[in-house]
């Protein structure tokens, strides 16, 4: 029997299309999260600095957010900081919000430097101008009780 392609195209596709959408969200399904992430490695662990400065900017954004400061050294000179934290759903997770640093605020932050000697680092606590105290990292998480 002869079969004109147009028409077996048209079978073969309303075939297996469905299979192709049941294969492929089993597919995604089974893949979980990507946790293809970068290492912490380029941040000093074992140290923890402290710096005061005025906030420049806050960027509320994923993967990260990231927090830039500025202060003077004992010449007067501007040193601008970057400060990199978790995921906004994970600073969430403990309190902060997208209103939670505000450009201009006077803080207080401890972090861990980068081991590079660039002005920066994994942003641990900072101290916002009402005394409010926010964390960030697992240990942060660990002490709100959140697991993920």
């Amino acid at each position: 029997m002869f079969v004109r392609p147009a028409i077996f195209a048209r079978v073969a596709l309303s075939l297996s299309a469905p299979s192709l959408v049941v294969s492929s969200l089993a597919l995604m399904g089974l893949s979980g999260p990507a946790f293809a992430h970068h290492s912490f490695a380029m941040f000093d662990q074992t140290q923890v600095v402290s710096v005061s400065g005025t906030v420049t900017r806050f960027d509320w954004q994923n993967p990260h957010t990231w927090l830039y400061l500025s202060t003077v050294d004992e010449s007067g000179a501007a040193i601008a900081y970057s400060f990199e934290t978790s995921s906004p759903s994970s600073l969430m997770s403990t309190g902060w919000t997208s209103d939670s640093v505000q450009e201009g605020d006077q803080v207080d932050i401890d972090f861990h430097p980068l081991r590079d000697g660039t002005n920066g680092g994994q942003l641990r606590t900072i101290w916002l101008p009402d005394g409010t105290e926010l964390c960030n990292g697992a240990e942060c998480r660990e002490s709100y009780g959140v697991t993920n």
